[in-house]
């Protein structure tokens, strides 16, 4: 006889426990992850859509990125030029460690993602996905260490949507990154209101950012900057939350060390940009707040 707590045996009585270690499904989703290879798939079960990608770009793995200082604080970040990060910046990804139960229920699951990540005493990724809705919620929880290196940590929002059209709300306003912008302008990093839209079709992929409304878009490395030139190409460049950072000289402490959670919001909603768009304002307007311990 086994102990209460460990379900682990294959069974016609109770289907879900024993799978929670492998993955979280739904109707709409299914998320599977192993310990030493990480998430290995993201799928949206309504069209079979696999929403993961590949490397830096794997949603729920968290990054750290570091420009180790070798001219002194200030002139390291004097050389950085446009770019966010030195030459020799070099970015960490989670690696998988443990897998936690944290909820089984009949509204939702709960599992905690806990990674091993350089620069944290404590990442890990909390997902709760809902059982009778087209929607999760996530949390990134984070104990960062101190260092003066110029650093930044990164959250990949980034789905396999071909042919798809991204979508922020900017000030109050809606629009296209990359696209609808004046030409010369930034495309490396915008300030979103609510988060993101997806948009393909009538398809939407809402994404809710709730703690952190900063977004880095384009490569995840050192590199000649584009400004806009209002092309439909730089509107599908990688996108990432970007959760802290001490790039830029401040008059407030240049390390991120410290204990922090930040909360996201994932949901399928099928409408016009439009609708789409307004109910990525009313989710973050109206999430209830997470669960915890």
């Amino acid at each position: 006889m086994g102990f209460p707590w460990v379900r682990d045996i294959v069974n016609g009585y109770d289907k879900e426990s024993y799978r929670l270690p492998y993955c979280l499904e739904n109707d709409w989703f299914c998320i599977r992850y192993q310990i030493g290879q990480g998430v290995v798939s993201f799928q949206n079960k309504k069209d079979g859509m696999e929403l993961l990608k590949d490397g830096l770009e794997k949603f729920f793995t968290p990054i750290y990125e570091r420009t180790e200082i070798r001219s002194g604080i200030y002139e390291e970040r004097r050389l950085l030029g446009r770019n966010i990060r030195g030459l020799h910046a070099v970015q960490y990804q989670g690696a998988l460690q443990d897998i936690k139960i944290l909820d089984h229920g009949v509204v939702f699951d709960r599992v905690e993602l806990i990674f091993g990540l350089e620069g944290t005493y404590h990442s890990s990724v909390v997902i709760k996905m809902y059982r009778q809705l087209p929607k999760l919620e996530f949390s990134y929880r984070i104990a960062k260490t101190l260092s003066e290196d110029i650093e930044s940590v990164y959250l990949p929002l980034v789905v396999n949507l071909p042919d798809s059209t991204l979508y922020i709300h900017n000030g109050g306003v809606a629009m296209r990154p990359g696209v609808d912008q004046l030409p010369g302008n930034n495309m490396e990093y915008y300030m979103a209101d609510y988060g993101l839209l997806y948009q393909r079709g009538t398809q939407g992929i809402l994404i809710n950012m709730l703690d952190t409304p900063l977004i880095y878009m384009g490569q995840m490395c050192h590199h000649p900057i584009l400004l806009c030139d209002n092309s439909e190409q730089s509107n599908r460049r990688p996108v990432y939350s970007w959760i802290m950072n001490n790039t830029w000289e401040t008059n407030f402490r240049m390390d991120l060390s410290g204990f922090g959670e930040f909360r996201y919001g994932l949901e399928l909603h099928d409408g016009m940009p439009e609708e789409n768009l307004q109910r990525l304002q009313e989710n973050d307007l109206g999430m209830v707040s997470f669960i915890t311990d």
